[in-house]
């Protein structure tokens, strides 16, 4: 259901279940992101699908991509009207800009957030100990290339609290813990 700033309802539809990312673009359009259970259950088997404004279906990600179907969608970053994502279960990296995917292999497993602008891009998070993992690199010409790692903590050195939320917008991290909201950039990160 989309809702006005008012809080009325406008518009109802059906994008399916099992989501994980669920993402607007300035023209209205939406980006799902469906995890392992929306994959393989009643969300969509193609893992990324972009909604018309309207709520219909208007572009899925391809089978059969170099970089191999998608089974989680671990992360998805929405900014204009093209997106990033990186996926479960090779953890590419992919920029999706006018029904073309552009790709990325990666090393780096379990990222849950990923900022990216041209040919930098930072990835958060991972498995177990990785929570707070933090790792910057380029987007050479078909290999994710990391230049540093780090962790990524709240400005007083404190560490992430275990709930945290964080929202990707092109180059833009935002985290919201408990009640608090920081943003941190590409520019911000060494």
């Amino acid at each position: 259901m989309v809702f006005d700033a008012d809080g009325t309802p406008v518009l109802q539809g059906d994008v399916g279940d099992g989501i994980e990312h669920a993402l607007s673009t300035p023209t209205g359009q939406l980006w799902i992101g469906y995890f392992d259970e929306g994959v393989y259950g009643g969300g969509s088997p193609h893992g990324i699908v972009r909604f018309t404004a309207g709520l219909e279906p208007d572009w899925s990600y391809p089978f059969g991509v170099e970089f191999g179907p998608i089974d989680d969608c671990y992360s998805l970053n929405v900014t204009g009207e093209t997106a990033w994502a990186c996926y479960y279960s090779s953890f590419p990296i992919v920029w999706i800009s006018d029904g073309t995917v552009t790709g990325w292999h990666n090393k780096i497993r379990g990222a849950k957030a990923l900022i990216a602008h041209d040919d930098a891009c930072a990835l958060f998070g991972g498995y177990r100990g990785e929570r707070s993992r933090i790792v910057t690199g380029r987007l050479a010409e078909t290999q994710y290339e990391p230049v540093s790692e780090g962790l990524l903590v709240l400005p007083d050195d404190r560490p992430l609290p275990d709930r945290v939320q964080m929202v990707r917008r092109g180059p833009e991290l935002h985290v919201f813990a408990n009640t608090e909201w920081y943003r941190i950039s590409l520019d911000d990160l060494p």
